[in-house]
């Protein structure tokens, strides 16, 4: 019985060790591409300035 609830423990806490590591992952994927979008949209900001729109 005391084996089977350390066994439970360690699964819980390993879970939970994973779950963290893959939302800072998610997390850290979610910084870069909105970074990337932001860098985009600057350039695209820029470009517009150096060409004049025909409009």
């Amino acid at each position: 019985m005391l084996y089977y609830l350390f066994f439970l423990n360690w699964l819980i806490s390993h879970n939970l060790q994973l779950m963290f590591k893959s939302s800072s992952l998610v997390q850290n994927i979610t910084y870069l591409t909105d970074s990337v979008n932001k860098n985009f949209h600057h350039l695209s900001i820029k470009r517009q300035e150096l060409v004049p729109s025909p409009f």
